[in-house]
This record gives structure tokens, sequence and C-alpha cells, in this order.
């Protein structure tokens, strides 16, 4: 499934601001919504209400850049995914 709609596409903006709030929500950890109802249900809604600066600032510099005419990739702008850090445990 392209999240990002092809380049043209009415629903593509939207979409692509739609993927880059929920990449900054804690309720989604870059996974799909499988269920229909998950959007209802209080684990999954509070962090998708929960006011994102980031997200705001993500999605105004996607919107700025697609106002200027510009074919941007809406994985760009993306929350980028946690550092993994492979360390040994302590003993």
């Amino acid at each position: 499934m392209n999240l990002f709609g092809n380049v043209g596409d009415i629903n593509g903006t939207a979409l692509a601001v739609h993927a880059i709030a929920d990449s900054y929500s804690g309720s989604h950890n870059y996974q799909p919504d499988t269920d229909p109802y998950l959007g209802l249900k209080a684990h999954h809604a509070i962090p998708d209400l929960t006011y994102q600066p980031d997200a705001r600032d993500a999605i105004a510099n996607y919107l700025r850049d697609r106002l200027h005419g510009r074919q941007c990739d809406g994985k760009k702008y993306l929350k980028p995914p946690p550092i993994q850090y492979n360390v040994m445990p302590l003993l």
C-alpha cells in the first residue's frame, strides 16, 4: 500500500499529512492500523490526540514544500525511527 498516493493524486497530500502525523504518535510505532475500531480505543486515541509540536513542524515543512511546487517524498518528513543500540547486558 502506498500511504503517500501518487504524484498528482488528489488524495496524496491528505494521505501524506495523515502518515506524517501518525509517525509522531506514541500509539503507532510505525505499525499499520489493522483494526477498524482501533482509533476509538483509549490506548490508541489518547496518544493520537496529544499535541505534537514536532509533527506540526514536519507537516508544515511538507506543505510548504508542496506549495512551492517541489516534488517531495512524504517519507522524508516522517519521524525518524528510534536508534537501537546493540549493547551487551551488564552482568
